[in-house]
C-alpha cells in the first residue's frame, strides 16, 4: 500500500461533504493518507469523491489526471449479460464453472481472486450466486463500489454478489472447517457463518509478470497489476484446498500453454479452452 493516496473533490462529483465524508472513510478503512490536490505527484492515488472511486497510476512525479496518467474505474454495465450471444451457455466461463447445470440462485460460485470482478458478475447476472474475494484493498473497494453503482439499476442480481476482502487461502480453509465456527471467525474476520458452501470454486490468479503473449495486455488489467505491485502464483497452494471446499468442482483459469497443474487428486478432469486461455476443471469426487 505503499504510494498510495486518497483525496476528495473528484472533478463533476456533487456534494463537497460527501466527498470529503466518503474520503474520510476510506482512509481510515484502508489506513492511507488523505493529501490536498496540489501534492498530487505520488505514483498511485484513489479520487474518492461521493459519485465515483477510481485509481490513477501515474509515472513518478507526473501530476494525477495529467496527460501522463491512467485511470481506473470499474464500471460492468459494458458486460453483454442481455443478447442472446451474452446468455449463450456454451461460451467457455459458463461451460466450465456450471458442467450441465443451469444457472440459478441456488448455484454458488466462490470467485477467489476477484480482481476486476467482471467474471464474478457476469456469472451473477446470468443466474449464479457468487462470492467474491479480493485480498488487495483497493481493488476490494473498486469492486465494491462498482458492485453499488450496479445494484442501482440491476438490484436483483446484485442481492446474489457478495464482496469479502480476505486472504483466498482463508476462506477456503475456513469452508474446510464449516464445523468449527470459532475457527471460522478467527481466520477470516467479519465473513458471515450464514453464506453457504460453494458448488463451484473458481481459481483466477494474477500471476508474476506476464507470460509472453502476440496481443497486448488490456488497459485495466496493466492498471491493476500496477495496483497490486509483484504478486505470487499461488495457484497450486490454493488447488487442494479449493477441492475440500467446493461442493462438486474447482476450475482454474490458466494462460493457455501454461502446465498443467496437479492437485492430490491428480491433473484436471478436463479442460475447455478459450481465446488466449484454458479452464481446468477438477471435479470433487469425495
Amino acid at each position: 500500500m505503499t504510494k498510495s493516496y486518497i483525496i476528495s473533490g473528484v472533478r463533476g462529483a456533487t456534494g463537497k461533504r460527501g466527498d470529503s465524508l466518503r474520503a474520510d472513510r476510506l482512509a481510515v478503512e484502508l489506513s492511507l493518507p488523505v493529501v490536498p490536490n496540489e501534492q498530487l505527484v505520488k505514483w498511485k492515488v484513489l479520487l474518492a469523491g461521493r459519485d465515483e472511486l477510481a485509481v490513477v497510476v501515474n509515472r513518478q512525479g507526473a501530476p494525477a489526471g495529467g496527460a501522463q496518467g491512467n485511470r481506473l474505474k470499474l464500471d460492468w454495465t459494458h458486460l453483454d449479460t442481455v443478447s442472446a450471444a451474452g446468455r449463450n451457455r456454451r461460451q467457455p466461463l459458463l461451460k466450465a464453472v456450471l458442467g450441465k447445470r443451469k444457472p440459478g440462485p441456488g448455484y454458488v460460485v466462490l470467485d477467489c481472486t476477484a480482481g476486476l470482478g467482471e467474471d464474478a458478475w457476469l456469472l451473477t447476472a446470468l443466474g449464479c450466486s457468487v462470492i467474491a474475494v479480493e485480498r488487495n484493498p483497493v481493488l476490494f473497494a473498486l469492486v465494491r463500489d462498482a458492485w453499488a453503482r450496479i445494484g442501482i439499476e440491476q438490484q436483483i442480481p446484485a442481492r446474489r454478489f457478495r464482496i469479502v476482502q480476505a486472504e483466498a487461502r482463508d476462506v477456503l480453509i475456513s469452508f474446510g472447517n464449516r464445523g468449527d465456527l470459532e475457527q471460522r471467525a478467527e481466520s477470516v474476520r467479519g465473513y458471515p457463518e450464514c453464506l453457504p458452501r460453494p458448488d463451484t470454486v473458481y481459481l483466477d490468479p494474477m500471476f508474476p509478470g506476464h507470460l509472453k503473449r502476440k496481443t497486448a495486455e488490456k488497459k485495466s488489467m496493466r492498471l491493476a497489476r500496477a495496483i497490486v505491485g509483484e504478486c505470487r502464483d499461488d495457484s497450486e497452494a490454493l488447488l487442494d484446498l479449493a477441492l475440500k471446499a467446493a461442493g462438486s468442482r474447482v476450475v482454474l483459469k490458466r494462460p493457455r500453454k501454461a502446465p498443467v497443474l496437479c492437485s492430490e487428486s491428480g491433473p484436471p478432469t478436463h479442460q475447455i479452452t478459450g481465446r488466449g486461455m484454458r479452464y481446468d476443471i477438477y471435479i470433487q469426487t469425495s
